[in-house]
């Protein structure tokens, strides 16, 4: 991992991992920028993993890509009251 410039993961579940905070900080320390490949589960979202990831600068920022890019992934439209709540709470601690 030393030689290279950025880090990809294809754990596309992050947010549910119960060791979210250990893994991401683990990341951040790096100082290398990171992504995920796939999408991220957004109901699972708290506000604690927002700020967290809110106070990443380096998140997303790999190869062409000079901001920060999240994905995440919405599957059931029965989960658009949550989404919708998750989002909300999203746009008010990312800014």
């Amino acid at each position: 991992m030393k030689n290279r410039k950025y880090i990809t993961l294809l754990d596309d579940n992050i947010t549910a991992y119960s060791g979210f905070f250990e893994v991401w900080n683990e990341l951040k320390q790096t100082n290398k920028p990171f992504t995920f490949k796939q999408g991220m589960d957004f109901r699972l979202l708290t506000e604690k993993k927002i700020k967290v990831m809110a106070d990443t600068p380096k998140y997303g920022k790999t190869g062409k890509i000079t901001q920060s890019t999240y994905y995440f992934a919405f599957d059931n439209i029965k989960d658009k009251d949550i989404i919708v709540k998750k989002l909300t709470m999203w746009n008010s601690l990312m800014k």
